[in-house]
């Protein structure tokens, strides 16, 4: 989901684009050899091979200007609390798609969130809890935690 995020495209997308266009262009060597436009001889290898490297470039090109490095630019101006928002928000998306589109998940259910700085170190900013806090308050009595703490 990461990857599709900045590069604007999945890398089983990016494979698919990449196996069509090679099948397109072993099609016209086809075409082109059969219209007598090259002598069935001729080596068209190195040409397929040119034309896939310039269809690469010029689709990584496109992908960086359009996508990845408006992305880092952004991403770069966030603060911490905002990134944070953002990996959460990227594992949730990624959760979904795998309940939607795959029959065994291996992504999904509560999220566990924490921020590491070089200022501030380790710091949960969304926490699961093994068990419902409004059912156990007197666990965080004896932690001397109150409510707030539990976001509860």
């Amino acid at each position: 989901m990461v990857k599709t995020f900045v590069y604007g495209a999945s890398e089983s997308a990016l494979n698919h684009i990449d196996s069509v266009f090679v099948k397109a262009v072993d099609g016209l060597i086809v075409e082109i050899t059969k219209a007598g436009h090259l002598d069935a001889g001729v080596d068209a290898e190195p040409f397929k091979q040119a034309a896939k490297r310039q269809f690469t470039d010029d689709t990584v090109l496109h992908l960086a200007d359009a996508h990845t490095v408006p992305l880092r630019n952004v991403i770069g101006m966030l603060a911490v609390d905002e990134l944070a928002e953002l990996a959460e928000t990227l594992i949730s998306i990624e959760s979904l798609k795998e309940r939607v589109t795959r029959p065994t998940a291996s992504v999904s259910g509560p999220i566990d969130v924490a921020v590491i700085s070089k200022t501030d170190g380790f710091i949960w900013i969304k926490r699961k809890h093994y068990f419902d806090p409004k059912i156990n308050p007197r666990f965080f009595a004896r932690k001397g935690l109150t409510r707030e703490h539990t976001n509860g």
